[in-house]
């Protein structure tokens, strides 16, 4: 047990805070709400250990991955410790805390409490968990929609300031979907009269567990308020290639951007249905699309971007793209291979991207958090605001980062 509390006073010192006794700690609880979406009073009341416990518990391996923050029990006696007998403000052994490590970023920490919770329970008492979709500010306000993982639902937030956030509850409502399939708003619109566009990702699991088939769509949806209910389009607003095609296996990721000469979108392809299919290694491209309406859409026939291979975090892959306008030009952010970074492109006209010579740029160095999942870029006025979903066992959680550009 002292290896335990002497982790957590090196994760203090990384916060500057005074580590409490390793007996004070208490289990985090939700009281079982069936949104567990922390409002600010009670997420700056709660004490930070309560986040990043499970850095100093068990190490555990599910599916390969690691959870570093969490909850921590402080009364569980037969807690499994992760130990070491090396300084754990340096070490890197599996289980520990994050090394602080001075990098060359342009990505800021806002803070290390989420500006959302984590999670909701649904009708068999089963926890899933949010990821969050396009931002768009209308009316003064942020607003996005939160999918939840397998359940097809959406739950509206919104933010006067975009730090502090409120969901509602019961979720909005779906209509013309499969509620079984997955669900995120890739791109918000508010249109001129009032009433609002969104793009999804639909994704349906075609396979069974490990069988790594899972195909995605893009479609149209449209409402008369953020809040819905939401009407999707039975059928894919774009359709993937065939044959051998570059994009013959799906597309998602759909950023819509309204210009003066009409509509682009930028999406993300695959040539196969899975990750990897068959021995053969996929490997996903950025593509381009324009349209005079926004509904019909002629695509680019090569893409416009594609992962390096000689790049580490690539390694021949992109994945979970977005792109945003910008005063100077277009901005992409994007994932590698194994989707838990994020990089940064920038073009002039759409078609030649030039990376960020920091890349990757957000890693969770910056969001405490085992891993990365979706992500979500706003101009606010200027200042870029940054929202990354940060999953670990406790489920997933998004932080505010800031953007420097």
């Amino acid at each position: 047990m002292k290896d335990l509390e002497s982790q957590i006073a090196a994760y203090a010192k990384q916060l500057d805070m005074e580590a409490p006794p390793l007996g004070d700690l208490t289990p985090e609880t939700d009281g079982h709400r069936s949104a567990d979406v922390v409002d600010l009073e009670e997420r700056r009341a709660t004490p930070a250990w309560l986040l990043v416990g499970a850095a100093a518990a068990a190490v555990a391996l599910v599916f390969g991955s690691v959870a570093v923050f969490g909850s921590l029990r402080g009364d569980d006696d037969e807690q499994v410790v992760a130990t070491t007998t090396t300084d754990p403000l340096t070490s890197t052994t599996l289980g520990e805390l994050p090394t602080p490590v001075e990098r060359d970023t342009p990505v800021t920490l806002v803070s290390p409490i989420p500006v959302i919770g984590k999670s909701v329970y649904d009708a068999d008492d089963k926890v899933k968990y949010f990821t969050i979709g396009d931002i768009a500010i209308d009316g003064g306000s942020f607003h996005t929609l939160l999918g939840v993982e397998g359940h097809g639902g959406l739950y509206h937030a919104v933010s006067v300031d975009g730090s502090e956030w409120s969901v509602t509850e019961p979720p909005t409502e779906v209509l013309g979907l499969d509620t079984a399939m997955d669900l995120r708003a890739t791109t918000l619109i508010p249109m001129p009269d009032g009433t609002w566009r969104g793009y999804f990702d639909i994704g349906q699991d075609l396979g069974g567990f490990g069988d790594h088939r899972y195909k995605w769509w893009v479609h149209l949806g449209t409402a008369p308020d953020i809040e819905g209910p939401w009407t999707i389009d039975p059928q894919p607003v774009i359709n993937e290639g065939s044959g051998d095609d570059w994009d013959a296996g799906w597309i998602r990721d759909a950023s819509v951007i309204e210009t003066a000469e009409g509509w682009v979108m930028y999406y993300l392809g695959s040539q196969l249905v899975s990750t990897e299919f068959n021995g053969q290694e996929n490997t996903r491209q950025v593509g381009r699309a324009t349209s005079t309406d926004g509904v019909t859409w002629t695509k680019q026939p090569a893409p416009v971007f594609a992962g390096d291979r000689a790049i580490p975090f690539e390694d021949g892959d992109v994945s979970r793209v977005e792109v945003k306008a910008s005063d100077s030009g277009l901005i992409m952010t994007y994932a590698g291979r194994t989707g838990g970074t994020r990089g940064i492109a920038y073009s002039a006209d759409g078609q030649d991207w030039v990376r960020d010579d920091r890349n990757p740029v957000l890693t969770t160095l910056e969001v405490p958090r085992a891993s990365i999942f979706d992500t979500a870029l706003i101009d606010d006025g200027g200042l870029w605001r940054w929202y990354a979903a940060g999953g670990g066992f406790t489920g997933i959680a998004v932080y505010e980062l800031r953007l420097d550009l």
